[in-house]
């Protein structure tokens, strides 16, 4: 007699993680980039500039299993952007043949320590917020690399924008140095710190023109998909 037996595998469906990207302004480009992808519903984002936290009523869009965080992140160009009545370089580097004051760069990190604090203490608050979610922060983008492409700045600059913009070089010697800040704050708070998607950035590591926003600082939509992209990746 045959006996036959059917193995019945019972399928484990996974449920998709749910994400919750909170930040400031280098959030509307991943905004309007997850406008236009209605298949994705397991992501939000949060703007804490139109969002009031400290309300009593405020409500999280959802409870994540995954927390990217994107706050400030334009220091570097306050720093950097442009040029200033007394042109400066950093730790003596040379960029060009006018005369700088060099600023040491230790001295400049201490500034940029100080400048940043209130980023730091956000960022213990939001993962005091959510102490089961995985986090992940990222990096803002790098200096645009065509200047003559902006077309929009924050009256902030109005003091300096007459002087002109400062060498690419400066400027992204300040990115990199506040890009080393965040990475030492990711790696002390237990999260992952996700660079800027390689597609998007040019060989001398600036961001490229068809990725940048209509300023100084921001990317577009296009560039919202890679952030977007790569958070849904896992970061890679």
């Amino acid at each position: 007699t045959m006996s036959l037996t059917t193995d019945t595998t019972e399928q484990i469906v996974e449920k998709p993680k749910k994400y919750l990207i909170i930040g400031m302004s280098h959030t509307a480009c991943i905004s309007r980039a997850l406008a236009n992808r209605p298949d994705i519903d397991n992501v939000a984002v949060v703007n804490l500039r139109d969002s009031e936290m400290e309300d009593e009523d405020f409500e999280w869009p959802l409870q994540p299993d995954v927390v990217c965080l994107s706050i400030a992140g334009n220091h570097h160009n306050t720093v950097a952007l442009f040029e200033r009545p007394l042109p400066f370089t950093i730790g003596g580097v040379v960029f060009d043949d006018r005369r700088r004051v060099s600023i040491p760069t230790q001295v400049m990190k201490d500034s940029m320590d100080q400048r940043l604090e209130p980023t730091k203490e956000m960022t213990e608050k939001l993962h005091a917020a959510f102490p089961d979610a995985e986090f992940r922060h990222l990096c803002s983008p790098p200096p645009l690399s065509d200047t003559s492409r902006i077309q929009l700045r924050s009256a902030m600059f109005d003091a300096t924008s007459k002087f002109g913009y400062a060498p690419n070089g400066l400027r992204m010697m300040a990115y990199n140095m506040q890009c080393d800040w965040y990475r030492d704050l990711a790696a002390k708070s237990g999260a992952t710190f996700l660079p800027p998607p390689s597609e998007a950035i040019t060989e001398d590591g600036m961001l490229a023109v068809e990725y940048s926003g209509r300023d100084p600082t921001h990317g577009n939509p296009k560039y919202g998909q890679l952030i977007l992209d790569q958070i849904l990746n896992g970061g890679n």
